[in-house]
């Protein structure tokens, strides 16, 4: 095809090979692996657990940052690369939802850059489940400003989510 630069089709052959050699086509390991193909490996497994497949619904996003999170330090994935993710989704993604040490259910609206557990969130119920009017700017807590903490990710009902096994 043209217009696509040399680097992809390396690029995308190496997208599955690990750190640690346990990848494939050719389990190459550490530096053997561009390090376009070991952010686009990080980024396809956000992706796709984070979707609904044929065999199962989406996971959470704070099950699967964590995932990436314990596969950085086994070193099968970049830690650099899970770091970079992390800045740019947070703990917390956008659009997750949390239970937060008022009982509260929240959506996370946006992250507080390395304040990873301390996301700006909208109140989506109070106390006790009563739904809250998610059009209000008073509804919103900026965590990192507040004593109020996240107690606990909770799947979106909405999106289906599960907590991987």
């Amino acid at each position: 095809m043209e217009g696509i630069a040399p680097i992809v089709p390396f690029v995308s052959y190496q997208v599955h090979e690990r750190l640690d050699g346990s990848g494939y086509p050719r389990g190459r390991s550490g530096g053997q692996i561009h390090f376009f193909a070991r952010i686009l490996h990080v980024a396809h497994r956000y992706i796709t657990l984070t979707s609904s497949q044929a065999f199962r619904p989406p996971y959470m996003p704070y099950s699967v940052m964590e995932l990436l999170l314990n596969q950085a330090s086994e070193h099968i994935i970049d830690r650099d690369v899970v770091r970079g993710c992390l800045r740019v989704l947070s703990l917390f993604p956008i659009g997750s939802m949390a239970e937060i040490s008022d009982q509260s259910l929240v959506s996370v609206v946006r992250s507080n850059h390395e304040e990873y557990t301390k996301p700006v969130v909208r109140r989506v119920s109070g106390t006790g489940r009563i739904r809250i009017d998610s059009g209000h700017e008073s509804e919103l807590v900026d965590l990192s400003q507040s004593r109020i903490a996240i107690v606990r990710a909770v799947p979106d009902p909405k999106r289906g989510e599960v907590v991987p096994e």
